[in-house]
């Protein structure tokens, strides 16, 4: 896929080494929200809506619970970039931070 680039390999605590990849996603939308705390209203927030056929379809997964009895729940891959500092049309502050999807969730 000319999509999809091989990232050199990146050295991690506990790992020898860990392989990625460099995926172009294709936008579809941004959520905007506020970062809300105790003592104020926050920071504006821009979540990046994306999608990629580089990310998993949504699939049922079994597993054991608590008591060890076997549940079935559903798995969303998701790939999430670092929080950013960014602006926003008025030129104000803001945070953004980008998801990537299957296009199996937007559709």
């Amino acid at each position: 896929m000319s999509a999809i680039e091989e990232l050199p390999s990146i050295a991690l605590p506990g790992d020898t080494h860990q392989e990625g990849v460099l995926i172009q996603p294709v936008p579809c939308y941004v959520i905007k929200t506020k970062l809300r705390s105790a003592d104020a209203d926050g920071d504006k927030l821009f979540i990046n809506v994306a999608s990629s056929n580089a990310i998993a379809a949504p699939s049922t997964k079994k597993r054991l619970d608590a008591e060890g009895k076997e549940v079935e729940g559903l798995n969303v891959p998701v790939s999430v970039g670092s929080i950013r500092s960014c602006t926003d049309k008025a030129g104000k502050p803001a945070l953004a931070i980008d998801v990537i999807v299957s296009p199996k969730i937007i559709q």
